[in-house]
């Protein structure tokens, strides 16, 4: 595969830049979960990558567009163990321009339940067949919880680490 930057005639791109790229392609290109990929600098502006293995191009090409997004989300007193996977409301339908949910502020914060699906009983041919046992109605899902969030890293003008910093907040 030859990726190739797409920008204008007069930009070049650096050797510090391309370098940078193809660092984080390859990372992306982990998550693939393949063995030897091979990604090589071919300035001044292309990156050439083996995928062994692999012959899906759109998966690939889909897999190295995506970017990661950084969200601040609001649990309220909830403490989720670490590697939890949550649902936000980031960039649904209800997000502004920069794919947050702009909410009143309120004096307890609490995450929203939704229902993701619900399920209909329906009578079935079975059901009024004399001896036939009777089909169960489905049960509906658990209420999705969906988890505000307050900021993206979009919002970050600058980051830094600090020596003594800790993850959890300071007691009040």
């Amino acid at each position: 595969m030859l990726l190739q930057a797409d920008l204008p005639a007069s930009t070049t791109v650096s050797s510090t830049d391309l370098s940078t790229e193809q660092q984080i392609l390859m990372s992306r290109a982990n998550a693939l979960g393949v063995s030897e990929v091979v990604m090589q600098s071919a300035p001044p502006n292309r990156i050439i990558a083996q995928f062994p293995g692999l012959t899906n191009s759109d998966q690939v090409v889909q897999s190295l567009q995506e970017t990661g997004v950084l969200e601040f989300v609001d649990l309220g007193s909830t403490r989720l163990a670490e590697g939890t996977v949550i649902q936000t409301d980031y960039r649904s339908a209800a997000a502004g321009p920069t794919g947050i949910v702009t909410q009143t502020a309120t004096s307890v914060a609490s995450p929203t339940a939704t229902v993701a699906a619900t399920a209909t009983a329906t009578a079935s041919a079975a059901a009024t067949t004399p001896g036939a046992t009777p089909v169960a109605a489905a049960t509906p899902p658990p209420a999705a919880t969906i988890y505000h969030t307050v900021m993206a890293g979009t919002s970050l003008a600058t980051v830094e680490v600090a020596a003594g910093s800790t993850l959890d907040p300071p007691a009040m």
